[in-house]
């Protein structure tokens, strides 16, 4: 499958799966989390906030990563249907990949979810309201107010 893939069948798109490593598996936050992933800003959030996830630096430190076995899943394939099938597959039977995608897309909703919240209060606080957000939150870091 070409750089940059975006998935349009809907085969197994609405299910959420269990996986070998014990998390779950969304693939329509996989699918969300990839086109993010062209925007080279989000690439580097989600490399971020991997740092967050001890369960997976564990495993790359103790077992390396999954690069390679993902790398020759998506070089198998001729479509994407029989992609997201095997990727099913691979997600219930091998522990770091799914270890590894769940990290990526646990990273991803971390970031989105900040993201969603952030921009929930400005719109709740008005127009004012982003002014008045960062003078709350250099009071909270102990710098005294300016009059």
């Amino acid at each position: 499958m070409p750089k940059n893939h975006q998935l349009t069948g809907t085969v197994g798109m609405h299910s959420l799966i269990k996986t070998a490593c014990g998390r779950t598996f969304d693939m329509n936050h996989y699918q969300e989390m990839l086109q993010a992933c062209c925007d080279h800003q989000w690439v580097n959030a989600i490399q971020r906030s991997l740092l967050e996830d001890s369960e997976y630096l564990d495993m790359l430190a103790t077992e390396g990563g999954a690069a390679l076995t993902l790398q020759q899943l998506t070089d198998g394939v001729q479509h994407e249907n029989e992609f997201i099938e095997k990727l099913k597959v691979m997600l219930k039977e091998d522990r770091r990949v799914a270890l590894s995608l769940c990290a990526l897309q646990d990273s991803y909703l971390r970031i989105r979810n900040r993201r969603d919240k952030q921009e929930t209060m400005s719109a709740a606080n008005g127009p004012s309201g982003i002014a008045s957000t960062m003078k709350q939150q250099r009071l909270a870091f102990g710098q005294v107010p300016q009059r």
